[in-house]
């Protein structure tokens, strides 16, 4: 049961269509370079939003922090010019892509950290997906 509905269903966790959400906090150095967020298992998925928190204010070092998907990165979410240093400066800051990309199974979502020095991010990324079919999952 679902709330205080008797006729509401449960629906199980990575069903075909129904939303998900992956969940990955990172604290890399600031000049890192690409730093894996999460890999498409089991079934494809269709990636929806992508958000950026800063969790802190995050360090002088980072210049930039990118968000790509696909083989080789090849689709850009959140470009470099839209994840500044600046837009993370302060703890709650955000930045946020909402659309619509397909990845397969084995697909990649990244976070391209580029910076000045090696002090530690530390930023939270909330990835909202729905498999394309039964079993899909972001891990």
């Amino acid at each position: 049961m679902i709330g205080n509905d008797p006729g509401a269903k449960f629906l199980s966790p990575n069903q075909a269509g129904i939303k998900s959400v992956f969940v990955k906090n990172i604290s890399d150095p600031a000049n890192n370079g690409v730093t894996l967020l999460g890999t498409v298992s089991a079934q494809p998925c269709q990636i929806k939003t992508v958000t950026i928190i800063a969790v802190t204010a995050q360090t002088l070092d980072l210049t930039s922090a990118a968000v790509k998907a696909g083989t080789s990165q090849v689709l850009t979410l959140i470009p470099a010019a839209s994840a500044l240093q600046s837009d993370l400066d302060a703890i709650d800051k955000q930045i946020a892509w909402t659309g619509s990309i397909y990845l397969p199974v084995g697909g990649t979502i990244v976070t391209d950290l580029d910076g000045t020095g090696a002090t530690a991010t530390d930023l939270k990324f909330i990835i909202d997906y729905e498999p394309v079919a039964n079993g899909g999952l972001i891990s």
